[in-house]
């Protein structure tokens, strides 16, 4: 089963291949802590897909579920001892995830995609951050049998001195450092879906540059002197009030239009509190399944109004797991109106007048990866692109990932 580690700060990483653990910085999981080894211990994910946790002759020891180890296999809802830090094993989510819940919008929410699902037609999703705008676009990819893949992309984390490359590609020698032809994110999810997450965000000269590709089923990388064709479907999200946004001229009416072909509206967690139990327990699972609510703690957390939606209660269930026993009680709540939940990525700024596009984006790239000590999941993250894109940037622009 695919595992993530569930770090003290409440940063998830995802347990993949062979990774190193300790506090130098050449490790996959970088740990800032004097009781940890420099080399602590592997982990490694068996081609049986178990994940197992390996001691390296650390000082302190490797201590799985209050037993010391060499080698042990992770569950989910290990607890790992490394020094003074507490980690946890959880299970990994699947881009299947299902929609929770049995509230009357949620049923609602349930029956469009049942109907929009496998149609052809371009989707908005709208609502607030948080709510579970990207596990609707998931479950519309799911059950509208196109077998391409399904590519999230983010474009207000894109920099914008990537974002066109990013979704459509360029070729060799289109500018300064361009040694190979890269592939957009339109051409990749060929055959599938692509979710184009807070798409109020994009420069009016890329919306315009979108609509085309929506009107015209191709698209033409930077430096290409035809188009390519792509049977995409797209699935838009935003949080605010794209109405407005075009009144204001800060998105095209007639791209708008065309992203409205399909409206689905996810209901925030505060119009279906009646679901929280179950989501909290779903959620809690995912980190242990041998852990629980008790009554007093669910009523502490139905007194919330979760301005963060289902991903702030995701943060809240996960700090409490870390930091109590079962079951969990209301003194182990902590929500994130005290401040507690892990803050934004700070904007990636870069000197611009006078330098080549190629060092300026080679800046922003290597930046995002120093930012995160090389986790390349977060740093795609912070860019707005998916991993297997920025490692292509990584490559071509000979870049370290350490």
């Amino acid at each position: 089963m695919p595992l993530r580690l569930l770090l003290p700060s409440g940063e998830h990483v995802a347990v993949d291949g062979v990774m190193y653990v300790g506090s130098e910085p050449d490790n996959d999981v970088i740990l800032s802590d004097n009781c940890v080894s420099r080399k602590h211990c592997i982990l490694e994910v068996r081609s049986d897909g178990h994940t197992t946790i390996k001691d390296l002759g650390s000082t302190n020891g490797t201590w799985v579920n209050g037993v010391k180890i060499t080698e042990a296999e992770l569950l989910p809802g290990s607890r790992v001892a490394l020094g003074a830090t507490r980690l946890r094993a959880v299970a990994a989510t699947s881009d299947g995830s299902p929609i929770l819940g049995n509230a009357t919008a949620i049923e609602e929410l349930r029956r469009q995609i049942d109907v929009v699902a496998p149609l052809a037609a371009t989707v908005l999703v709208v609502g607030e951050t948080g709510a579970g705008k990207d596990l609707v676009a998931q479950a519309l990819h799911g059950q509208s049998g196109r077998t391409g893949a399904y590519l999230p992309v983010n474009c207000a984390g894109i920099n914008r001195y990537l974002v066109e490359s990013v979704l459509f590609g360029h070729e060799k020698g289109s500018f300064t450092g361009a040694d190979r032809r890269h592939v957009g994110v339109f051409e990749e999810a060929d055959g599938g879906t692509l979710f184009l997450d807070e798409v109020g965000e994009l420069e009016l000269d890329l919306q315009s540059r979108l609509l085309r590709v929506l009107e015209r089923h191709t698209v033409r990388p930077i430096g290409a002197s035809q188009d390519v064709a792509v049977d995409v479907r797209v699935v838009a999200a935003t949080h605010v009030d794209l109405g407005a946004a075009v009144a204001t001229g800060r998105f095209r009416r007639d791209l708008f239009y065309r992203l409205e072909q399909q409206v689905i509206r996810v209901p925030p967690l505060r119009e279906r509190l009646g679901d929280l139990p179950l989501l909290a327990a779903s959620l809690l699972s995912r980190v242990d399944p041998t852990m629980r609510f008790s009554d007093e703690a669910l009523r502490r957390l139905g007194s919330h109004s979760w301005p963060g939606n289902v991903r702030e209660l995701s943060n809240c269930v996960d700090r409490a797991a870390m930091l109590s026993q079962s079951p969990i009680e209301p003194e182990d709540i902590l929500f994130d109106a005290v401040g507690l939940a892990r803050p934004k990525d700070e904007p990636i700024r870069v000197a611009v007048e006078g330098r080549k596009l190629v060092d300026i984006q080679k800046e922003v790239i290597a930046l995002a990866i120093r930012n995160h000590r090389g986790n390349v999941n977060r740093a795609a993250e912070t860019l707005g692109m998916p991993k297997s894109t920025l490692y292509d940037w990584v490559k071509r622009l000979g870049l370290s990932t350490e």
